[in-house]
């Protein structure tokens, strides 16, 4: 079983809308040691997401990393998750909305960040 089928087959265990790889795997820069960055979207408490992250370590014998993405998740961090993730899974669109969502943000405020950035760097 490949990594892709892995996920969606934790997935639909754990009743997940999205799932998918972000991080130094999904750009192609990992080396032996790197571990699985993995994002989710669905509707799950902390002791579930847990359970989903050891059972992907137990399946890919490989230290994993999960990210639930949701409203609270800081934009920036988000943006970067988008822009690079490999998408296994979006039962419902919801990668899709975030995406274009986060998308609407940075164009909306893109005024304002590049004068806080500005204010950051000189």
């Amino acid at each position: 079983m490949d990594l892709k089928d892995i996920c969606i087959e934790i997935a639909k265990k754990y009743n997940i809308d999205s799932i998918g790889l972000f991080g130094s795997r999904a750009r192609g820069d990992f080396n032996e040691q790197s571990d699985y960055d993995i994002f989710i979207i669905g509707n799950i408490d902390l002791n579930t997401e847990l359970r989903l992250e050891y059972d992907l370590e137990k399946k890919l014998d490989s230290e994993v990393d999960v990210i639930k993405i949701n409203n609270e998740t800081d934009k920036m961090f988000l943006k970067n998750i988008l822009n690079e993730a490999i998408v296994f899974l979006d039962d419902k669109g919801k990668f899709n909305s975030t995406y274009r969502e986060i998308e609407k943000f940075f164009i909306e405020n893109s005024d304002f960040i590049e004068l806080r950035e500005r204010d950051l760097i000189g």
